[in-house]
């Protein structure tokens, strides 16, 4: 009884260190890779005219907030300041209250 014999000079078998079953996270975004092409949600910290405030204002957060960018200019020439994307609306409300209680004016919005 018990752990049945191996054979002589043979090592014993190394427990396996995967852990199956387990999604991959992307740490920038905060959400598993899976979900990032369904990501419906961003977090909006400014809109900017100028590309050297938006810049200014992205290094800020990002020394909180790695993930903080700035997009390039919509239509109507504004720079954004954005973290995300969420797949999920809930988290991206989640990461904009902890902006918010940090003094950042954030809002979500939908991804576009």
């Amino acid at each position: 009884r018990g752990a049945p014999a191996r054979p002589a000079g043979a090592a014993p078998a190394k427990a396996s260190r995967s852990t199956p079953n387990r999604q991959r996270h992307d740490h920038a975004a905060g959400e598993p890779a899976a979900t990032r092409a369904a990501a419906r949600y961003l977090v909006e910290l400014g809109a900017y005219r100028e590309r050297h405030a938006a810049d200014a204002a992205q290094r800020e957060v990002a020394r909180r907030f790695p993930e903080a960018r700035v997009t390039e200019p919509d239509a109507g020439d504004t720079y954004r300041v954005q973290l995300g994307p969420y797949a999920a609306r809930r988290s991206a409300e989640a990461r904009a209250q902890v902006l918010e209680r940090l003094g950042y004016a954030a809002s979500v919005v939908p991804a576009p």
